[in-house]
């Protein structure tokens, strides 16, 4: 029988290590459920195993084939996790795959994997992770986690007219390799695209293939994923012995997330982007020593593994889960507590995707935001890290969308004011151009709350974990 668990000890116990007092009631309440609906099939199996041998001894043909009944019925233990995350009445049989549905999952990539755990889905480094230091639940919903190699890599970087100009007549695209600077770093992002079969207007193989980088649309659907996983209960798990982390979820839930913050998808994009994300592929190479100890992760996918549900069962059943791992830099992130929270809703609301990389690396570095200090950037460091503007055929042109970039991030809070100093050379030739940026008191607000929370999570760490990667 499984041991009695303490509810209020738990709860307590979460609250001790940072958690939220709301979010750990929630959380021991969950756990306890469980914890009694195993205690109760355990008793079940008992008594029906006890009825069985009865059975056997007037009856042995009758009593073999009741014993054979029971075993079959009996659920693995991951089970309870996954109904911890559906938050559903469980089946009778435990699903052949994670979106629950014998006929309608099929696996559109990465290596087959038990499911998680129940412990994934409840520990401290998911914890931490989901915990956001806010005051109230409306501030606490549009926040999100920033990673901070994950996010520095200009890997969703080529734009889709960019990919129609390098295409091949046969719809292949080259191995793309952008370098880029890291802590000091210099860095190559090695990205070879996903290849896909071209469908008709009604769904239905061509026979022609095409090939896509992951870009603008993935990078959303990512961040997305991303940010359901870092809610409470939600389906988010951290599985620290298979070195994976990831998320139960819905494609309506998907879409209705994308759609509330104005990047509405159809299911036909989403799938596709979805698949792009786990078949494209990305890996880091390192001029010199691996003093990040990166080349231990080798190469991987945008996202490792993908099991979805085909279109015809999902119209039947919308609800039907799929289910995906996150890459190994942002798994490493949550075992290390390398992220840090940032305004999630002001970034899906940037219009450009500059803008959205540019307020992931003012959180990242500008750590220390106050009114009274600003912040330089360059244009020649956000051209070589960001590779973005790499499409432009005469410089001025992009330092004018760098010059109406800026512009949007005053409209969007992040900054108050943005000087712009050129340098020139011979002949008043520009060289180069440094931004002096001061912060809005919102984005000084945020980065002290995100400076705290951060305190407080690696406060929670071992010695030897804050010494990790990342």
């Amino acid at each position: 029988m499984t041991k009695q668990f303490d509810e209020k000890k738990y709860r307590q116990d979460l609250i001790d290590r940072g958690a939220d007092p709301d979010v750990a009631t929630d959380v021991a309440h969950k756990t306890a459920e469980s914890h009694r609906e195993q205690q109760e099939k355990e008793r079940k199996e008992q008594e029906a195993m006890a009825m069985a041998r009865a059975t056997a001894i007037t009856d042995s043909s009758q009593g073999l084939a009741l014993v054979k009944h029971v075993v079959s019925h009996i659920e693995p233990p991951a089970d309870v996790a996954r109904r911890l995350a559906k938050k559903e009445r469980p089946p009778k049989r435990p699903p052949k795959s994670p979106a629950g549905k014998k006929a309608a999952s099929t696996v559109r990539k990465g290596k087959s994997l038990p499911p998680p755990a129940e412990q994934a889905f409840d520990n401290r480094q998911l914890t931490l992770f989901q915990s956001f230091l806010a005051n109230d639940d409306a501030q606490r919903n549009i926040l999100s986690n920033a990673v901070d190699l994950w996010d520095s890599i200009p890997g969703y970087s080529m734009s889709r007219r960019r990919m129609d100009e390098l295409r091949e007549p046969n719809g292949y695209l080259p191995i793309r390799k952008v370098p880029f600077r890291y802590r000091s770093i210099d860095m190559t992002a090695v990205i070879r695209p996903a290849r896909l079969e071209i469908k008709d207007d009604k769904g239905h193989p061509t026979g022609k293939t095409i090939e896509y980088y992951p870009s603008a649309r993935e990078e959303l659907i990512e961040q997305a994923l991303r940010h359901m996983a870092s809610e409470k209960g939600a389906g988010g798990f951290f599985e620290d012995a298979q070195h994976r982390s990831g998320l139960y979820f819905t494609l309506y839930r998907l879409r209705q997330e994308l759609a509330k913050h104005g990047h509405s998808m159809t299911h036909r994009d989403l799938a596709e982007g979805l698949d792009v994300l786990s078949l494209g592929s990305i890996d880091i190479e390192i001029e010199g020593q691996d003093s990040l100890g990166v080349g231990k992760f080798g190469r991987a996918t945008f996202i490792v593994n993908l099991a979805g549900v085909k279109k015809e069962d999902l119209d039947r059943d919308p609800h039907a889960r799929w289910y995906v791992e996150f890459h190994p830099f942002v798994t490493a992130s949550i075992e290390a507590v390398s992220y840090r929270q940032f305004n999630y809703d002001r970034w899906m609301k940037g219009r450009s995707q500059l803008a959205r990389w540019l307020i992931k690396q003012l959180v990242l570095k500008y750590t220390q935001a106050s009114v009274g200090n600003s912040f330089t950037m360059k244009y020649s460091t956000i051209k070589r890290d960001s590779g973005m503007l790499d499409g432009y055929k005469l410089e001025r042109q992009a330092v004018a969308a760098l010059d109406a970039t800026w512009t949007e991030l005053q409209q969007l809070g992040v900054l108050m004011t943005c000087r712009k100093e050129e340098e020139r050379g011979a002949r008043a030739k520009l060289v180069d151009v440094a931004y002096v940026l001061h912060p809005s008191r919102a984005f000084v607000s945020e980065q002290r709350a995100a400076n705290k929370r951060s305190l407080d999570a690696r406060a929670e760490l071992n010695p030897p974990q804050q010494d990790k990667l990342l």
